[in-house]
């Protein structure tokens, strides 16, 4: 194990690296995360309101590359993991462009 990442509630969503270094998931308290994948250091993150439970995803059109990270969930499985109640339950998707 080279490093981990240790958060306050569980951590439920998914992971995914990219070619640059960079590390994006996101948490149960509703914030996308950006991780550098040789230290686990957090480089950046970003309030999205609902829960973090889904998959990152990378693509890129016509050359320039984005992230995609889902938010929002189920307040009863929230809870059951740990995580705060009163987030939003509805569902969001973010896109975000990587420069």
């Amino acid at each position: 194990i080279k490093w981990r990442y240790r958060d306050a509630r569980p951590m439920m969503a998914g992971a995914v690296s990219t070619a640059g270094g960079v590390v994006f998931t996101s948490n149960m308290s509703g914030d996308a995360l950006a991780l550098d994948s040789a230290s686990g250091k957090k480089l950046w993150s970003f309030r999205m309101g609902g829960s973090g439970r889904g998959q990152p995803i990378v693509y890129q059109v016509k050359g320039k590359p984005y992230v995609a990270i889902p938010s929002g969930g189920w307040a009863t499985l929230d809870g059951f993991a740990g995580a705060a109640s009163m987030l939003p339950e509805g569902g969001h998707l973010f896109v975000f462009s990587l420069n």
